[in-house]
């Protein structure tokens, strides 16, 4: 491993990798505390929080009201309205059939959330350096313009963040267009049933069928008589979506020749050789055995379904009902095409909450301020015997005065890793050679090198420059350049050596050993 043009021992590489490891085990541990010390506890804990879940189907609209009361989840009513046509639902059906699951199924003041169909929607998964995530807004709406047929502009879109691994991160996009939502969110708006949140039922299926499974890593597939969508999952982390329709799949009487698409989709997920477990969720009179007569699997059923809800209920929609686990459980990371470009969403009060942190940091003073004062005895006793022997007494003063000794050797190391070249001498000398038309995005400082990225009308130009000069040496670009068409310029990186700093350093000491000889 090198850092710059600096080796690591392999002592220090061991130890970072120790230190990594610690980290990914303890990073969950402080989120769930710090999600703990920051969460409501008034609604769902001592007030009920109701939600009722909307989903646009073909044929119909699914929709499941449920609710969260003593931090204990509820379903409280489901249904299936049919429609007059075969196909999705027009705002105006929406719109009705949501006001009417309101009054029959849910609560006044329940909030809505609407799943909309996984063909209005984009789905993409892109690969990047964990430093994206200081700043993920524009990268999002980049990579939204680069994977996807939409722009940000025309766009309702979110993310979701998986794992870091190896300094890389996963990112998962989802995008629709604003002109196919903006009516049936209007129409919903127009009934006084403004939606909480937006998004297809397809991400939180495949987690509730993981979270019933008890699984992390797996392929899920949820089936109905109009087609199939499903999603591969690799520790907890969405890996590939895909879905497809029945329209085409062959003939309807011979039920495995229909499906042949479904195991060619499931084999391409890594689960039709048993190397990942796969759950399937049959819905409206599709046959598991139809389906998968010969790729193992575990069929996801009502009983498993309203284990996370308590109770006994048979025919309930999966799509809604998956939509009301994931919002009646607080903490997860979930799409929501409604808050695209709005950041995050604001918060409760946490009054609360620091009550409760008061209290326990009041609790812990006790167990970390009686030890100290222990220990503080306990050296006081050993400082009594110890100027009680002087034999004793002087060889502390000689260790103490080899302990000094030391200290000023490391004092002198400390000197000798300040005398390099400082980044603010470097960055002062960047900006008197680059002209005001360089737009200078990430600067990296080594000891001995420098790497510049940024845009400029010319990257050849900033080369030339920078090679003219006498504060740096080696200067190459670190990767080609790239056009881009909004910045009206070209994306470059560019790595160098110092030179120029070294010779003012070498000037500085040869000064300060003058001034040494002179005294």
């Amino acid at each position: 491993m090198r850092i710059g043009s600096l080796a690591l021992s392999p002592a220090i590489e061991k130890g970072i990798a120790y230190v990594r490891t610690v980290r990914a085990k303890v990073e969950p541990l402080c989120l769930r505390i710090w999600a703990v010390l920051n969460c409501n506890l008034v609604e769902g804990i001592i007030l009920p929080e109701r939600f009722l879940a909307v989903c646009m189907e073909r044929g119909c609209v699914s929709a499941a009201a449920g609710e969260r009361f003593l931090n204990r989840r509820r379903l409280t009513g489901f249904a299936r309205y049919a429609l007059e046509e075969d196909g999705y639902p027009t705002p105006d059906d929406l719109a009705a059939a949501a006001s009417r699951a309101m009054k029959e199924l849910g609560h006044r003041g329940s909030k809505v959330l609407l799943g909309v169909p996984r063909e209005w929607v984009v789905i993409r998964t892109a690969d990047m350096p964990s430093t994206v995530k200081e700043n993920m807004g524009p990268v999002v709406t980049y990579e939204i313009d680069r994977l996807t047929p939409l722009t940000a502009a025309d766009a309702m879109y979110d993310h979701v963040v998986g794992a870091e691994r190896n300094e890389r991160i996963a990112i998962t996009l989802m995008a629709a267009r604003k002109e196919r939502l903006n009516p049936c969110l209007a129409a919903l708006r127009e009934r006084g049933l403004p939606p909480v949140k937006v998004s297809t039922p397809s991400v939180e299926m495949a987690r509730l069928c993981g979270r019933l499974a008890g699984s992390r890593t797996f392929v899920s597939l949820h089936v109905d008589p109009y087609g199939y969508e499903g999603w591969s999952v690799e520790e907890d982390n969405l890996a590939g979506n895909f879905y497809g329709s029945f329209d085409s799949c062959g003939d309807e009487e011979d039920p495995q020749r229909r499906y042949e698409d479904v195991r060619a989709a499931l084999a391409a997920a890594g689960a039709a050789d048993g190397s990942r477990p796969a759950y399937l969720v049959a819905e409206n009179g599709v046959g598991a055995g139809d389906v998968l007569p010969d790729i193992a699997h575990r069929q996801i059923g009502d009983s498993e379904t309203m284990s996370l809800f308590g109770g006994s209920r048979k025919n309930v929609p999966f799509a809604p009902a998956a939509m009301l686990h994931e919002a009646l459980s607080p903490g997860l990371k979930t799409f929501d095409l409604a808050r695209s470009g709005a950041g995050e969403k604001k918060k409760g009060p946490r009054i609360t909450s620091y009550v409760l942190a008061a209290l326990l940091v009041m609790m812990l003073i006790p167990y970390v301020v009686v030890p100290l004062e222990i220990e503080k005895r306990k050296i006081t006793a050993i400082e009594e015997q110890i100027r009680s022997r002087r034999k004793d007494v002087m060889e502390v003063e000689r260790l103490k005065k080899e302990a000094e000794a030391l200290q000023g050797e490391l004092d002198q190391m400390e000197e000798f890793k300040k005398k390099r070249p400082m980044s603010l001498n470097i960055l002062k000398g960047l900006t008197s050679l680059l002209p005001k038309t360089v737009w200078l995005t990430r600067t990296r400082i080594t000891e001995e090198t420098a790497e510049i990225e940024g845009y400029a009308a010319s990257a050849t130009g900033v080369l030339s420059i920078l090679e003219q000069s006498d504060l740096f040496r080696k200067v190459e670009f670190a990767s080609p350049t790239m056009k881009d068409a909004r910045l009206n310029g070209e994306r470059f990186v560019v790595r160098m050596e110092l030179e120029g700093f070294k010779k003012q350093e070498a000037k500085t000491e040869g000064t300060v050993k003058k001034d040494e000889k002179g005294k």
